[in-house]
């Protein structure tokens, strides 16, 4: 099990072919990106303000889920851009 800890503020974490793996989070770095490729059994622990750690699992589906919000927004604002195209080409016409 690899152990990792952030004292600091970080904006991006990225793990690479990792099997267990706990990420102790600062209150600065919330906001942080975790990247991962090829792992398994990631936790990340995060302050609850009281000096202790939450622990969440970071479930490969939380990869496909933002996958699947990306592409939902991408599609969204594409027909969007595409009704204003067809709109505007109406209205010159």
């Amino acid at each position: 099990m690899i152990i990792n800890q952030v004292l600091g503020k970080v904006p991006t974490i990225s793990i690479d072919k990792t099997d267990g793996c706990q990420m102790y989070l600062s209150a600065d770095s919330l906001a942080v990106e975790i990247i991962s490729s090829k792992s398994s059994e990631m936790n990340v622990l995060i302050p609850n303000g009281s000096g202790d750690y939450v622990s969440f699992v970071i479930h490969f589906c939380l990869l496909l889920i933002k996958l699947i919000i990306f592409l939902y927004i991408f599609f969204r604002l594409n027909n969007q851009f595409q009704n204003n195209l067809r709109l505007q080409l109406v209205e010159n016409h």
